[in-house]
């Protein structure tokens, strides 16, 4: 690959590496709000009488949050298994890039 070639595709991984990043963060945001309502539904729980089917109904929402919070884990998961390779990548083509940087300008001086 040419040098420019290779800058683009660095400036790509780099970008791809920031919208990991976002995307992360929003799910954690999400996963916050997820944990706060559980809490929520917890705290409202305690004023009904064990089995009755208010608890019930409370009980089932907090499964599905915190089953929704399984999921939301599971991609969060992903998405740093993606930064690892991603970062991986990077370093590598930085190691070209300073390889064919040096090649070049050795070949320029003499």
């Amino acid at each position: 690959m040419s040098f420019a070639a290779n800058q683009a595709r660095l400036m790509m991984l780099i970008s791809e590496q920031y919208d990991i990043e976002l995307q992360t963060q929003f799910l954690m945001q999400h996963k916050l709000y997820l944990s706060k309502a559980v809490n929520g539904f917890m705290n409202m729980k305690v004023e009904y009488e064990p089995g009755s089917k208010a608890d019930k109904i409370l009980e089932a929402r907090i499964h599905q949050l915190n089953e929704a919070e399984k999921i939301i884990e599971v991609r969060i998961n992903s998405l740093n298994n993606r930064s690892k390779a991603v970062s991986q990548e990077r370093d590598g083509l930085t190691q070209v890039i300073a390889q064919n940087a040096q090649r070049s300008f050795k070949n320029a001086w003499s």
